[in-house]
């Protein structure tokens, strides 16, 4: 088993479900959401994940996202770009993948 955070924004999505339904086979697995913490094996400990993320998202309030463009990830899957929020996003993740977590942030890649 894997753990991942993941957000689900409230937003329209009849065009992105579109586009996933023609190119993303996890369509009909998850609905729209933008990955904060990719996929991290159970060996690290739920608890411990838990903890850690709490920790983290304590200082945090919502903010906006706006999407831009369509990408492809240097992993081959097809995501939204932000024109709005990337630079929190960004933030964010740094926080998330700190302490036990440094070794599995992606490096060249942003949460999508």
């Amino acid at each position: 088993m894997y753990y991942a955070l993941a957000s689900f924004p409230k937003a329209d999505t009849v065009s992105i479900d579109r586009i996933r339904r023609k190119y993303d086979q996890t369509v009909d697995l998850i609905e729209a959401h933008l990955t904060i913490v990719f996929p991290l094996p159970e060996s690290l400990g739920k608890r411990e994940l838990i903890r850690h993320f709490s920790t983290v998202l304590q200082g945090w309030r919502p903010f906006t996202v706006t999407t831009g463009q369509l990408a492809k990830s240097p992993d081959h899957w097809l995501l939204l770009t932000l024109r709005q929020g990337a630079s929190a996003v960004t933030e964010l993740y740094g926080g998330l993948y700190s302490g036990f977590l440094g070794d599995f942030a992606r490096r060249q890649g942003h949460a999508h």
